[in-house]
């Protein structure tokens, strides 16, 4: 858990590209293709599902170890985290206060740490 904030941090506070960037650009993409090239919007689609793969990995983890509880909905809570992290880039690249991001990302597993 610990890890997966830092990670939020970095890409919210400290880098222009990375992980968050692409994901952004793969949801931007596929809104914009629907049904104008189907080929294009898939393979969009088949990062985006990758990105939810790893983090459903990185959470599955995270309950192994006993970081999370047991009772976790791991798939639940990575495509919720998936979708926080797309949402803050956005809110922040359009001004939002970084005191805000802050009290997102410390509530992120809220009612799941062990």
């Amino acid at each position: 858990m610990a890890g997966f904030k830092a990670f939020v941090r970095q890409v919210l506070f400290e880098s222009q590209v990375g992980a968050c960037a692409e994901s952004c650009m793969l949801v931007k993409t596929r809104m914009e293709l629907d049904g104008k090239n189907d080929e294009l919007y898939a393979h969009a689609g088949l990062h985006l599902q990758r990105m939810k793969q790893l983090f459903t990995r990185l959470v599955e983890g995270d309950r192994q170890r006993g970081t999370l509880i047991a009772s976790t909905p791991v798939a639940e809570l990575a495509r919720y985290l998936q979708i926080q992290l797309m949402g803050l880039r956005s809110y922040k690249a359009c001004g939002g206060e970084n005191t805000a991001i802050e009290a997102v990302i410390g509530r992120l597993f809220a009612g799941y740490e062990a």
